[in-house]
């Protein structure tokens, strides 16, 4: 029997990206009593790509600051903000072939940020869900790309998730990738380079969003929780 039908989902359409500030505190805050404000500062606002679906933050440039990265869907590209040390950012990085908005595919969702191929610089990996594939971009130490191409590898079907941890233990990051429409997610061993093996795919919940990683039961191994959107939603009626 069909599945009953879904309510419309909502996504995001700003083309900025907040950082959260004092106003939240009293969303946040026991209205029975007084509490310190949990944010120094009003909210600021930044401009990026067209509806930015993603953020990640790293010192991208090695100044001591972390900068800001967001995966921009509307516009197939990733926006580097470099930071100033005191919440605020400067300008959109200028590089050889992008100001600010970098092009990295047709829907770019999801952003991760970590050291790919050991050289102690961060690199980017985003999930662009329109062609089933990850994007490396492999960081130049100055908040650029070596490359203008990065290095595509295909995954499930619709990644909307990325994630980098250790998963085998060898030193090397790997990539793990939840594909929405493909119910599963696919794990790509790191060879240390900043280059993968193939994927491997598990089946998991319906329409699988987001990932988690960590030692769930301390063996010392790494373990992954997996959001499945379809699975929230209320099983058809019994006829």
């Amino acid at each position: 029997m069909p599945r009953a039908a879904r309510p419309p989902r909502r996504r995001p359409n700003a083309a900025h990206v907040l950082i959260a500030g004092a106003l939240l505190a009293g969303f946040l805050a026991s209205p029975c009593a007084a509490a310190e404000p949990l944010f120094a500062a009003d909210y600021l606002s930044f401009d990026t790509g067209g509806r930015p679906f993603s953020v990640a933050v790293a010192d991208l440039n090695r100044d001591g600051f972390l900068d800001v990265v967001t995966a921009n869907q509307a516009t197939g590209s990733i926006t580097v903000l470099m930071g100033q040390g005191n919440g605020n950012v400067g300008t959109t990085i200028d590089c050889p072939f992008c100001t600010g908005n970098f092009r990295v595919g047709n829907s770019p969702v999801s952003v991760a940020i970590g050291d790919l191929d050991g050289d102690q610089i961060p690199d980017v990996v985003v999930a662009d869900l329109s062609t089933d594939s990850v994007l490396v971009l492999i960081g130049a130490g100055d908040g650029s790309f070596k490359s203008r191409r990065g290095i595509h590898m295909g995954v499930g079907s619709s990644p909307f998730f990325v994630a980098i941890a250790d998963l085998d233990g060898d030193g090397h990051p790997d990539l793990v990738v939840a594909n929405e429409r493909g119910n599963s997610i696919s794990v790509l061993l790191g060879v240390g380079d900043g280059t993968f093996k193939p994927r491997t795919d598990f089946p998991v919940g319906l329409d699988p969003v987001a990932i988690a990683v960590g030692d769930l039961n301390g063996d010392g191994k790494l373990d992954l929780g997996v959001a499945d959107l379809g699975d929230n939603y209320p099983p058809p009626p019994r006829e």
